[in-house]
């Protein structure tokens, strides 16, 4: 019986530098792509072609911080990491991608009720602490 517990604690360890692994490979990649998209950017500014891309570059930044925000949640773990990465991915959406106005309406609304069991949540944690 005292195996078991030193496998789970062997795995667990393993699995922890995985996660951690693949949030620094998730992290450098963002770099890259970051540097790509700002090299983009400044052929765009030079082009005088800024307006008609705008959506596109606006879309891959915020494509940039959803993957950071990512390996955020991989490193520490946080249950509001997983809050932020839904909020961040949904007003993405809203940005680039809603036509119409019942579409805005619910996004505002689920936006609305995340922001809320964030406030919940954030509350319990305080209150756990003291």
């Amino acid at each position: 019986m005292r195996i078991l517990p030193i496998i789970d604690e062997k795995i667990e360890g393993i699995i922890k530098w995985i996660e951690i692994v693949l949030a620094i490979i998730l992290v450098l990649t963002v770099i890259a792509e970051g540097g790509y998209i700002v090299i983009d950017l400044l052929h765009l500014v030079r082009s005088h072609n800024i307006i008609d891309q705008s959506k596109t570059v606006l879309g891959d930044f915020l494509v940039l911080v959803v993957s950071l925000e990512f390996a955020i949640m991989l490193i520490r773990k946080n249950p509001f990491a997983i809050i932020d990465i839904v909020m961040i991915a949904l007003a993405r959406k809203i940005v680039l991608e809603y036509k119409s106005a019942t579409e805005y309406f619910i996004a505002a609304i689920t936006l609305t009720l995340l922001f809320i069991v964030r406030k919940v949540v954030t509350k319990q944690e305080e209150r756990k602490r003291l």
